[in-house]
């Protein structure tokens, strides 16, 4: 099991506050660092993403251990994050910063994290970093990736403010070293108010505003959202690996059947949808008997049912 632990072992001490969610206070920003002979006018501001990401938190259960998120969910745990293509391979990368108060090293920070995209999703940790600050994604690159840059104190004279850059060492993002006078170009990564809290459970369905049914949408994950996804393929609606993650693939294919079937396209699997997703082709077919028209009806019953009111109880 990895702990949180081995953060305590980052060479960069501290890192000034700069979680900005406004352009204004970016701008406050950028003429702070120009203060330090950075020219800083080249730089574009980023918000961090505002859908949760479930692959992305089981790649955070991975790299610090089941139990120990497990241990600390009273003080909640949570992540926000940018995707970001780092090497141009087409992957997006995850840049991620965690905030729970037993993870947080006082003066050093929090933990940030890059995980590395692959055709499969998030692989491995190209960097564990303890820092407060916000991160800037360069345009230079060195062996195919691009540079970091952090603002903090200074490694030899922590009385100074420095900016350090972190480069690719072929296999991850190595030692910071301390750059000076320089035109830094790329992307300020932002941290806005909004956050995601980390869930350990292997389900999240969302309830209607209303009554106790439930109306699956985007972020959802579970078995429940898997067979949600088998319908939407069966019916011609759905092309792709379905990971049981109700994410922007699921949600354009929940629209189109609705516009289809005249309801409204919100993207959302609430009764009616559920109700229209749960009825298979089949039924209609005039070759079939009368007794496979009543199990398709049962199943379509069963169906409904379920994920309205029970979707967790569905399993893989």
């Amino acid at each position: 099991m990895k702990s949180w632990l081995k953060f305590s072992l980052s060479l960069f001490c501290s890192s000034t506050a700069f979680l900005n969610s406004s352009l204004a206070q970016a701008k406050e920003f950028e003429r702070s660092l120009e203060l330090l002979g950075i020219d800083t006018s080249q730089l574009q501001y980023v918000q961090d993403e505002t859908v949760r990401d479930r692959n992305l938190e089981r790649v955070i259960v991975r790299e610090f251990g089941r139990d120990i998120i497990d241990e600390i969910d009273e003080f909640e745990t949570r992540y926000f994050y940018h995707k970001i293509d780092l090497n141009g391979d087409g992957y997006d990368e995850a840049i991620v910063l965690i905030r729970n108060s037993m993870m947080c090293g006082g003066s050093s920070g929090c933990p940030n994290l890059i995980f590395k995209g692959t055709s499969r999703g998030y692989g491995s940790t190209l960097l564990s970093y303890l820092s407060f600050g916000t991160w800037v994604v360069g345009t230079d690159t060195n062996n195919g990736w691009k540079n970091l840059y952090k603002i903090g104190k200074c490694l030899n004279e922590p009385s100074k403010t420095c900016y350090s850059v972190i480069q690719f060492d072929g296999r991850e993002y190595g030692v910071d070293r301390v750059v000076s006078r320089i035109t830094l170009r790329g992307q300020v990564l932002l941290a806005s108010p909004e956050y995601h809290t980390l869930q350990t459970r292997d389900f999240q369905y969302s309830r209607c505003s209303q009554g106790d049914r439930y109306c699956i949408k985007m972020g959802d994950y579970g078995p429940a959202v898997g067979y949600i996804i088998e319908l939407l393929i069966g019916k011609g609606y759905y092309q792709g690996k379905n990971d049981d993650i109700f994410g922007s693939a699921t949600e354009a294919a929940i629209k189109k059947f609705q516009r289809d079937l005249g309801l409204t396209p919100d993207g959302i699997a609430g009764p009616s949808t559920i109700e229209e997703l749960c009825v298979l082709d089949e039924i209609s077919s005039p070759d079939i008997s009368q007794q496979r028209r009543v199990q398709l009806g049962r199943a379509a019953s069963n169906c409904i049912i379920g994920l309205l009111y029970y979707p967790e109880t569905y399993v893989d």
